[in-house]
């Protein structure tokens, strides 16, 4: 085939190959391409390139490095947003649970030698009968109406007289260690209750009224009466742990109400009836006043000033501020909060709670 066909369909002049010259004889590379040559001919000059002194890229990232980490060190601190701290817990710690249950044991342990002989039990156990008599009534009547009631205080009396009997005949400590025992009772049956309800996907309340035959609901309501009916506003389903026990400063509240309602029997003894422990009587206050969720504001509001004149280093003023608060009565918290500071009542978390109320407060007014 003919050699000028390879080449003429790419536009170059075909060249007969006897004719090309030797290897030597090629012309200089500044003689090519000819100027004739135009457009056609490909240059095969090389464009220049600017680089960079030696060392100066490094430089401009290490300077950057340094911008950015001043950047970071002297930037302005960001605040955070101002909390609030509305946890009020005095109450839970009021008491060492495990002391007072060893105080109980040793007061059960002080009858003991007597009871073995079966005359304080005996003498227990009527009191305890006339005492669920009482408070059956009571949970009938409500406890508001049940002092007016002819028939209560017969049964009143009757129970005060059961007291009386068993603490001349067998000192005041099988009173205490009845009132004990009649406490862990009370207790028990709370927390088989509460149980119960939790099954039930219902509230003690719901469960009391719904299922008065349960043999859980039968033992509370006859052991503890009205009194049962006071734990109902408690909130007690919220203590209920995983394995139906109840927190154990919330399971001493139950024991201490029940105890103080058989201590309160002993009205008509010589020296008087015996009074609660102190601890657990600081307990209940606090417990009214900060964690029951059953009061209203004003009645929270009676109980913390009886607190505050029962124990005179309670935090009656942050307790205050805490509870406007939670009611958004944000001007009344600012100052209550301000007066806790002024008065050393937690002061740090105060002047805090203070300025974010005030801050709530002209949000509000806004």
């Amino acid at each position: 085939m003919n050699a000028a066909l390879d080449v003429v369909g790419i536009g170059i002049s075909p060249i007969a190959p006897e004719s090309a010259p030797a290897p030597e004889s090629l012309p200089a590379p500044a003689s090519l391409p000819s100027a004739e040559a135009g457009a056609d001919a490909a240059p095969d000059a090389l464009e220049p390139v600017l680089l960079p002194p030696r060392g100066l890229v490094a430089c401009v990232l290490a300077a950057l490095a340094v911008i950015a980490a001043s950047a970071i060190v002297w930037a302005p601190a960001v605040r955070p947003a101002l909390q609030p701290d509305l946890v009020l817990s005095t109450w839970r710690e009021s008491i060492d649970v495990a002391e007072a249950r060893r105080r109980d044991d040793a007061t059960a342990a002080a009858a003991h030698p007597v009871a073995a002989r079966g005359g304080p039990r005996v003498a227990e156990a009527q009191l305890r009968s006339a005492l669920q008599d009482w408070l059956a009534r009571e949970a009938e009547l409500g406890a508001e109406d049940v002092a007016a009631d002819p028939t209560a205080r017969a049964m009143l009396g009757r129970a005060e007289e059961a007291a009386r009997t068993l603490a001349l005949a067998h000192g005041n400590d099988s009173l205490r260690a009845a009132a004990v025992h009649y406490g862990r009772a009370v207790r028990a049956a709370t927390e088989a209750a509460l149980v119960l309800a939790r099954q039930r996907h219902t509230q003690l309340h719901g469960l009391l009224a719904a299922a008065p035959a349960d043999p859980e609901v039968q033992t509370l309501t006859r052991l503890a009466g009205g009194l049962a009916l006071a734990l109902v506003p408690a909130g007690l389903e919220a203590w209920l742990g995983p394995g139906g026990g109840l927190d154990p400063v919330v399971g001493r509240v139950v024991e201490a109400l029940a105890q103080g309602r058989v201590l309160a029997l002993g009205v008509r003894l010589p020296t008087g009836a015996p009074p609660l422990a102190s601890d657990d009587v600081l307990l209940l206050l606090r417990f009214r006043a900060e964690a029951h969720p059953g009061l209203t504001l004003d009645r929270r509001l009676r109980r913390i000033e009886e607190l505050a004149h029962a124990d005179p280093a309670y935090p009656a003023q942050f307790a205050r501020g805490v509870w406007f608060a939670r009611e958004e009565l944000w001007t009344e918290a600012a100052a209550a909060f301000v007066a806790a500071a002024r008065a050393g009542e937690e002061p740090e978390r105060a002047h805090r709670n203070a300025r974010w109320c005030a801050r709530r407060a002209a949000a509000q007014v806004q």
